[in-house]
C-alpha cells in the first residue's frame, strides 16, 4: 500500500469537492448561527413598525400583499406576518378589531379553536394575544395571534407553526410578537 500513487482529480471532481465542501460548510455555519440564537430587527417599508426575529428566518418563504413584514422559516416551520391597518377604518375598540380578525380566521380554517384573549402591554401599548388551533389546507396549525393598537393603526401580528413543534416554538413566537415596536412617537 505505500507504494500507492495518488490519482490526480480531474476538474469534474474537483468542482463536486468544493461544492460538496461549500455546502457542508454553509449548512454548518447556518446550524451554528442558529444555534447561538441570534437575532435581527425588521423594519417595515414605511418604516413605522419594527419587529425583531431569529436571525436565520428568511423573506420570501410565503406571499401576502397586505402584510408589512412576512418572514420565517421552513427549517423551523415556524412564521409570522405582521399587517397593519389604520385606525381611522374601524369604529371599534382593539377588543372589537380582535373579534374581526377571529371572524376572518373561522372562515379559513377547519375545526377552529379559540383561547380567550389574554391582555399585554407591548412597549407601552395595549395589545390582546390568542391560541388559535386549527387545520388549514390539510395542515393541522397553531397560530399565536396578536392585535396591537398603536397611535395611527391597529395591527395584527400572527405566528405559527405546526402543530407537533408548537410547545418548543411557543416561547420563539411569543418573543417576536413582544418585540413589537412603534418607531417614533409612542402612546402616552
Amino acid at each position: 500500500y505505500a507504494h500507492r500513487r495518488r490519482m490526480p482529480l480531474s476538474n469534474m471532481s474537483r468542482r463536486a469537492l468544493m461544492v460538496g465542501v461549500a455546502t457542508t460548510f454553509i449548512g454548518c455555519k447556518r446550524l451554528l448561527s442558529r444555534k447561538k440564537g441570534g437575532t435581527k430587527q425588521l423594519t417595515c417599508p414605511a418604516g413605522e413598525h419594527s419587529i425583531i426575529v431569529p436571525a436565520h428566518w428568511t423573506e420570501g418563504l410565503l406571499k401576502n400583499d397586505e402584510a408589512e413584514i412576512v418572514h420565517g422559516s421552513n427549517l423551523d416551520a415556524s412564521f409570522v406576518v405582521v399587517i397593519a391597518e389604520p385606525k381611522d377604518d374601524f369604529s371599534v375598540d382593539l377588543a372589537g378589531y380582535a373579534e374581526i380578525i377571529a371572524d376572518l380566521q373561522r372562515e379559513k380554517f377547519e375545526d377552529a379553536t379559540f383561547e380567550p384573549l389574554e391582555p399585554r402591554v407591548i412597549h407601552g401599548m395595549q395589545a390582546l394575544v390568542r391560541e388559535l388551533r386549527g387545520t388549514l389546507k390539510g395542515l393541522n396549525l397553531v397560530y399565536l395571534s396578536a392585535v396591537v393598537e398603536t397611535p395611527k393603526h391597529f395591527v395584527q401580528i400572527q405566528t405559527w407553526t405546526s402543530k407537533s413543534r408548537f410547545e418548543a416554538s411557543r416561547p420563539v413566537l411569543l418573543s417576536v410578537i413582544d418585540s413589537f415596536d412603534v418607531i417614533g412617537p409612542k402612546p402616552n
